[in-house]
C-alpha cells in the first residue's frame, strides 16, 4: 500500500494522549497516511512501542450515517474474540479535540492488498488459494452467530434488502439527483424483495481490495474497512462478493479493480459459478438463479447510490482520493448493467 505525508495530524497532542492510554514509552510517533483509505482517512503509526493504524473521521461537514467509524471498531472487537481475521483493536478516542475528528486505533497486520484483482505477481496456484481463501473467510462470517459475540443489536429489524433500499435511497434524495431510471430499479427491487429471514454478520464491502493476504502463505491475515457492516442478509452480502466478476474495469488508472475481460482459467481464479458453488456448499445452501441474478441488481443499485455519495463528498471536499473523485462516469454504466441483471432475474 502507498502512502502519503499525514503532516495533518498534530502528532506531539496525539503521541501524549496515546502515551497515556497504550503505554507512557510511546514515543517518536510518526505517521504516514494509506493513499487507499478511501473515506475514513487511514494512517500507519511508527512509535517506539511498535506500529498500529489509526483511521478517523474525515473532518468537515460529513453526510448523515456515513464515516461510522464507532460500528467498525465495535463490529472488529467483537469479531477478535473469534477466529475471524480481523485486526486486534486497542481504543476509540471520542474526544474530538486530540485529532480534530473521532478515531480508533488497531493493530498492524503486515501483508499485501491487491490493487490488481487478476494477482499478477502470484502463480496460478496461489491466485487459485487466494480466491479460496476469500470464499471461505465470508462463508466463516455469515457463519457466526450474532448473538454470541454481543452483536444482536447491531442492525435493525425487518426485511434487510427493504431496509437497505430505503437507506441508499435516501442518500440519493439528499444528494438532490434526478435520475428516474435509479429510482424505477428501487421500486422494481422493492416489489421482489427476497424474504427468507435468514441473518448474520454482513460486511457491506467484502472483496480483495479490503482484505490483507499474509506475506507468506496465500491465506487472508485480515479483513478491514467495517463501516457499512450491520446485521442483515448474508446472500446480499456475498453477491456484493461477487461484484468483482460482473463489473466492468472501472478505471484502468487505478490497477485492475474487477475480472473483467480476463481468462479466468489462465490465471487459476474460479469463474463466478464455480466461486458461488463453493460459499454455498461452505455455508449449506442452495442460491437459485432468481435469487443470485436479484442480489447482482440490487447491489449494482446498491454501488449507484454509493457513486452518488461518493459524487457528493468530492464536491463537498471530504473524499479522501483520486477514485473516489473520479467515480461519476460509472454511474450510468451501473445503472446499466443492474437493469441486465433484474431482466435475467426476472427471466428466471
Amino acid at each position: 500500500m502507498s502512502s502519503a505525508n499525514a503532516s495533518v495530524l498534530p502528532l506531539g497532542a496525539l503521541e501524549d494522549y496515546l502515551g497515556s492510554h497504550l503505554g507512557s514509552s510511546l514515543k517518536n510517533l510518526s505517521a504516514t497516511e494509506f493513499s487507499g483509505g478511501g473515506s475514513n482517512p487511514t494512517y500507519l503509526m511508527n512509535s517506539s512501542m511498535g506500529q498500529y493504524v489509526l483511521r478517523s473521521k474525515p473532518i468537515g461537514k460529513l453526510v448523515s450515517g456515513a464515516h461510522a467509524i464507532d460500528r467498525e471498531y465495535r463490529v472488529i472487537n467483537a469479531l477478535g474474540k473469534t477466529d475471524f481475521p480481523v485486526p486486534k483493536t486497542f481504543l476509540y478516542c471520542e474526544d474530538t479535540d486530540v485529532i480534530g475528528a473521532e478515531f480508533y486505533i488497531m493493530e498492524y497486520v503486515d501483508g499485501s492488498v491487491a490493487e490488481d484483482f487478476t494477482l499478477p505477481d502470484a502463480n496460478p496456484a496461489q491466485r487459485a488459494a487466494i480466491y479460496d481463501s476469500m470464499n471461505e473467510t465470508i462463508a466463516l462470517l455469515h457463519s457466526i452467530d450474532p448473538d454470541e459475540v454481543g452483536l444482536s443489536d447491531y442492525g435493525k429489524p425487518g426485511n434487510y434488502f427493504e431496509r437497505q433500499i430505503n437507506l441508499w435511497m435516501r442518500q440519493y434524495q439528499q444528494q438532490d439527483q434526478s435520475i428516474p431510471r435509479f429510482k424505477d430499479l428501487a421500486s422494481w427491487l422493492t416489489e421482489n424483495l427476497i424474504t427468507d429471514d435468514r441473518r448474520s454478520i454482513v460486511h457491506g464491502d467484502y472483496r480483495l481490495a479490503n482484505i490483507i493476504v499474509a506475506p507468506d502463505t496465500p491465506k487472508i491475515a485480515a479483513v478491514l474497512d467495517w463501516e457499512l457492516s450491520t446485521i442483515g442478509h448474508p446472500l446480499a452480502d456475498f453477491t456484493y462478493n461477487l461484484s468483482q466478476w460482473y463489473l466492468p474495469n472501472v478505471n484502468q488508472a487505478f490497477g485492475k479493480v474487477t475480472l473483467a475481460d480476463t481468462d479466468l482459467d489462465a490465471l487459476g481464479i474460479p469463474s463466478l459459478e464455480i466461486y458461488a458453488k463453493s460459499y454455498a456448499d461452505r455455508v449449506g445452501i442452495e442460491i437459485s438463479s432468481k435469487d443470485l441474478n436479484y442480489g447482482i441488481a440490487f447491489n449494482l443499485y446498491r454501488l449507484a447510490s454509493i457513486v452518488i455519495g461518493v459524487i457528493g463528498r468530492a464536491k463537498s471536499g471530504t473524499a479522501k482520493n483520486e477514485f473516489t473523485r473520479s467515480s461519476a462516469h460509472n454511474l450510468d454504466p451501473m445503472i446499466d448493467l443492474a437493469w441486465h441483471y433484474m431482466e435475467k432475474a426476472e427471466a428466471s
